[in-house]
């Protein structure tokens, strides 16, 4: 445990890195081609009625997620954030995998060579890393009230 304690920050700070070169990577791929990333969710079963608003929401999202993850004050915000945004788009593959014949990917560059069980374990490994990060920065914050310290968060 004091392994743990001590390591707490270093493995945040890993995280939530890892988290904003996902994120901006996404983002980048998906802003760089648009036309294609539209066209993409446009084809997708489910959301193509959303497409236009989607195209522009998604990487706006996962941008400012990632500015949530390197800021101080909204780090928390931000792992809550990007776990629920994972999970969202985790459920859908999984859902759009059960009940569609057609599956469009609109992942950017590297990712979009990964099959669809290999996206979904990718997305559970960041989840599960964003779940320890989500905990530890919990227990960070609770620590520092217990001892009136708010400075260091």
């Amino acid at each position: 445990m004091k392994w743990l304690q001590k390591h707490a920050n270093l493995i945040i700070e890993i995280t939530c890195n890892l988290l904003v070169v996902l994120f901006l990577y996404a983002a980048i791929s998906k802003l760089l081609d648009y036309q294609h990333f539209k066209w993409q969710l446009n084809q997708s079963p489910f959301i193509s009625t959303y497409s236009d608003s989607l195209s522009w929401i998604i990487p706006i999202t996962e941008i400012g997620i990632s500015i949530a993850l390197i800021s101080k004050e909204f780090k928390l915000e931000g792992l809550i954030s990007s776990l629920i945004l994972l999970g969202c788009f985790t459920t859908y593959i999984i859902i759009i995998l059960s009940y569609s014949n057609h599956i469009p990917c609109s992942c950017g560059g590297v990712l979009s060579s990964l099959g669809w069980k290999k996206h979904i374990l990718f997305n559970l490994s960041f989840m599960f890393l964003n779940t320890i990060g989500i905990l530890l920065t919990k227990h960070k914050k609770s620590i520092a009230r217990l001892q009136g310290k708010t400075e260091n968060l």
